[in-house]
């Protein structure tokens, strides 16, 4: 239960401060993405892939280098 704990406040402080209260509740996505139609899903896709990428490399090297300041 303690390894959960953590693990929330880890993504919570990560949702908090990368990601965003405008791209947390879709609202920025939205708005930027929707306006060019439903070719906007493939720069969506593209962006959520390049997001998940920089993102695993980020808590890689946070572990690497047993970083534990936010």
């Amino acid at each position: 239960m303690k390894n959960l704990k953590l693990i929330f406040q880890a993504a919570t402080v990560f949702i908090g401060t990368i990601v965003g209260a405008g791209l947390a509740s879709g609202q920025e996505i939205t708005q930027f993405f929707s306006t060019y139609g439903f070719s906007s899903f493939y720069g969506l896709l593209l962006c959520a892939v390049f997001y998940i990428i920089i993102s695993s490399i980020i808590v890689s090297i946070s572990l690497k280098y047993d970083l534990n300041s936010y």
